[in-house]
């Protein structure tokens, strides 16, 4: 799920404490989180101070699922006074790294993320959810704008050689699929990065009648002098994924049709959310959704494929001997490249870290462990991380 805070705990002199309140915003919040309940959520528009994300966890996530969310961090080379930040189910998601991605107006974030089955020995699946949040504007300067961040996002990919599974999530200020940004995210020379719309849906989205289930901007007909007014006729905001999501080709596929604006039952063009009735969400998820932004969350569904493989091309196809006698024993096709290891309790304790026996291929962790399932975390200083179970008996 992928969520436009609005402004949330950034103080500015039209969002203020009274119009704007964190306490409203929280109760709000609380309602949609309990009724979406995403293993995976990504935000804009929250203030660059840190208290407010540990706000999000303490007294918006915490209080619907106790102990189920954690917080991921943030970027801000660019020094903007709103940022982003991932939160996850750690039941279902384990954060393997964070990444901050230098763009023209404002930073985007990239997460590296493991994917745990529901049912217990089945394989880890491998997810980078980038979320970023272009400029806005309706101006040619603001166009270009967006089109420079979308190609600083595709450059950093092809420059860390990521590909594979991966979701750009977030408010992206398109009017239509023919701005430059649109162009340099599906028709980007490296085709391996390139973004794919899962809906299929290109046109002029801006008050497009044809596009009004689409449309996630704004919840609110008339402004209150933070919020947007206009009603809903403006599809900000994004999940876009690139093709191996689409196709299912690498362990996780993208579930057809799965792709909703939360509280968007297309018979609101140009209307608020709760006007007329809301037949998408209960009244109560429609009145907090008001409350709480001028945006709506979009959502997709993610499903586990036949086979999850390693990330080859990147760390070497590992595999660990299982199970094994007090140590655990690591292997790999071919030489292992240069790489930080990390050895977990599936609790998340750390037990032992240490660098790989680069260029070879057979490794024995040093600790002793008493029998029991670990989880392995093979970080190669270029490509994408890899998380491996152990169980020793």
């Amino acid at each position: 799920m992928h969520y436009n805070l609005l402004n949330y705990g950034n103080i500015t002199s039209y969002c203020t404490s009274s119009n704007n309140s964190v306490q409203v915003k929280n109760a709000a919040f609380r309602t949609v989180i309990a009724h979406v309940s995403p293993h995976i959520l990504t935000v804009n528009e929250i203030s660059d101070l840190p208290y407010y994300h540990e706000e999000v966890l303490d007294s918006v996530l915490e209080p619907v699922f106790p102990g189920r969310y954690a917080r991921a961090g943030f970027s801000n080379a660019n020094g903007s006074d709103i940022v982003n930040d991932l939160y996850y189910d750690q039941d279902r998601v384990v954060l393997e790294q964070a990444y901050g991605i230098y763009c023209d107006v404002r930073d985007a974030d990239a997460y590296a993320l493991a994917l745990l089955p529901e049912v217990p020995g089945g394989d880890t699946a491998h997810l980078m959810c980038i979320v970023t949040h272009l400029k806005a504007g309706s101006g040619t300067d603001d166009e270009q704008d967006r089109a420079t961040m979308a190609s600083d996002i595709l450059n950093w990919l092809t420059n860390m050689g990521f590909t594979g599974n991966i979701l750009l999530m977030g408010d992206m200020n398109l009017k239509s699929s023919y701005e430059p940004a649109w162009y340099n995210l599906t028709q980007f020379p490296n085709a391996a990065v390139r973004f794919y719309d899962p809906v299929n849906q290109p046109g002029n989205w801006t008050g497009g009648s044809s596009f009004r289930k689409l449309h996630s901007q704004s919840t609110h007909t008339s402004s209150n002098g933070c919020a947007a007014g206009g009603g809903l006729d403006d599809r900000f905001d994004l999940i876009l994924s690139s093709l191996p999501l689409l196709e299912g080709s690498n362990g996780l596929q993208y579930v057809h049709d799965s792709y909703d604006v939360v509280g968007q039952d297309g018979l609101r063009l140009n209307g608020s959310v709760i006007s007329p009735p809301n037949t998408d969400v209960p009244d109560s998820v429609a009145q907090a959704l008001y409350a709480m932004s001028d945006h709506l969350p979009v959502t997709v569904l993610l499903r586990y494929g036949p086979g999850t493989p390693v990330e080859e091309r990147e760390a070497g196809a590992l595999w660990l001997l299982n199970p094994s006698a007090e140590r655990i024993q690591l292997w790999s096709a071919r030489p292992l490249p240069q790489a930080e290891m990390e050895l977990y309790t599936m609790e998340g304790r750390l037990l032992w870290q240490g660098p790989s026996p680069a260029g070879e291929s057979h490794f024995v962790l040093p600790p002793v462990l008493q029998a029991g399932t670990y989880l392995l975390r093979f970080r190669p200083v270029h490509g994408w991380p890899v998380s491996l179970k152990a169980v020793v008996k």
